[in-house]
């Protein structure tokens, strides 16, 4: 329902508006919408707008540790067995249990934060404070250490820690929340960098380094508590830590885990280098069914597995069998459209294997900046996917058309479909299992 606007909100609206003509016309070859549109962004109260999105917002750190399993506890035991043993592991988990949140791993020190966080107070780079942060909350030189590596190694994953009003929210946002909130890829990143940074740690500093010796779940929940954590009464948590130390070894001990669907940087990467292979690198405009070679290969193989191509007069020239076929044959979703079905039952499929709505709502325009590569749109009868930014194609997305356009650079809309009338619907990846 419209409403009329106050005349403080208009002029408020209105310079915010000169603002965002006044950026176009700075860059000319950015100014190319309409009157119509603008009155239209106007009327909707539409002020922010990138019609290209942010694409090289997503970042890739792979690591040299693999993690596994779908919950934060799992997750941190795949990493941690993977350079201690397992009583070791469940040892140091139980202190991590109370440090971080229950694995949180860009969770803030919050009576440090309250004090400190709108002084000016540097986390990356000031050493002097007792600011504890992470999965086991690093404070003085290892805080600054942990930070100007995730820096360095990791750039893009900077940001979760230096918004704690969005990812830590007190200790509001434990491990599962923040998991649900970032999705598989952006949490395995943390995971994973954090871990590397402990052992490190713990391999380069002789006391440390004898953890490594504790042979049972208690000695090593005793010792990384005395003498990594250090806290300044031990005893106030210890049984706690302990008893949590062994509820983890009793859960995790023994189980085989999958290596994490989600962590995204080999299955983001080969999704991008797979878009090259399957997809035009520009646009043309339709009739045009020739596939790419590698395309039409993955075609045929794909048929010849009993699996989902789409297309009619040209099997796997359609944007639902291009999608399926990508996603499945880049490792980002294996199981994507497993009921083989067409767009419609593609994103109920996605709806009901933990995908997540990007938009605030499903008419909602989705804010560009945010897409990641490996998300998924849907309008009625069409979809297509978020490729980002690839050196050498033409398009921050990658669609195909039903007999009518094989998978190419695509030119699509990010977020309003004007041929149906439809707000264009974005899915992530989340933490859904087949």
């Amino acid at each position: 329902m419209k409403r009329k606007l106050t005349t403080r909100l208009r002029i408020t609206l209105q310079s915010v508006l000169c603002v965002f003509l006044a950026l176009l016309l700075a860059n000319p070859a950015a100014a190319v919408l309409s009157e119509a549109t603008l009155d239209f962004y106007n009327i909707n109260g539409i002020y922010y707008y990138n019609p290209s999105g942010a694409g090289n917002s997503f970042g890739c750190y792979s690591g040299d540790i693999v993690i596994a399993g779908t919950t934060p506890e799992e997750k941190v035991w795949s990493g941690l067995t993977s350079f201690m043993t397992p009583e070791q592991a469940a040892g140091t988990m139980g202190n991590m249990a109370h440090e971080g949140n229950y694995f949180n791993p860009v969770q803030h020190e919050v009576s440090q934060m309250n004090a400190l966080w709108n002084t000016g107070f540097n986390i990356i780079n000031d050493s002097s404070k007792a600011y504890g942060i992470g999965l086991i909350q690093w404070s003085f030189g290892r805080r600054t250490n942990l930070l100007q590596y995730i820096e360095k190694s990791a750039p893009h994953l900077i940001q979760y820690f230096t918004q704690p009003e969005i990812y830590s929210k007190g200790y509001s946002v434990n491990g599962k929340v923040l998991l649900s909130m970032v999705g598989d890829a952006v949490y395995d990143q943390l995971i994973l960098i954090e871990l590397e940074f402990l052992r490190d740690e713990l391999q380069n500093n002789s006391s440390y380094r004898k953890l490594f010796e504790q042979q049972t779940v208690i000695e090593a929940a005793d010792y990384f508590l005395e003498r990594i954590e250090k806290p300044a009464d031990p005893e106030a948590s210890r049984a706690v830590r302990r008893a949590d130390a062994e509820k983890y070894y009793n859960q995790l001990n023994g189980i085989a885990l999958t290596p994490s669907a989600g962590t995204g940087c080999s299955s983001s990467g080969t999704l991008q280098e797979l878009t090259l292979k399957y997809a035009w690198p520009t646009y043309h405009q339709a009739s045009f069914v020739e596939m790419m070679p590698d395309y039409a290969t993955a075609v045929q193989q794909q048929k010849a597995s009993g699996k989902y191509a789409g297309g009619i007069n040209y099997p796997g020239v359609d944007c639902g069998g291009f999608v399926t076929i990508l996603m499945q044959n880049s490792g980002f979703e294996p199981n994507y459209n497993s009921g083989k079905g067409g767009t419609t039952a593609q994103e109920a499929w996605v709806k009901s294997h933990g995908w997540i709505l990007l938009n605030a709502s499903e008419d909602t325009y989705i804010e560009t900046n945010i897409l990641q590569p490996g998300d998924v749109a849907f309008v009625t009868g069409h979809t297509f996917v978020y490729v980002g930014n690839i050196p050498g194609f033409d398009s921050n997305i990658a669609s195909a058309s039903l007999d009518e356009r094989a998978p190419m650079a695509g030119r699509e809309s990010l977020t309003y479909d004007k041929d149906r009338g439809e707000v264009v619907r974005w899915y992530r990846k989340g933490n859904g299992v087949e």
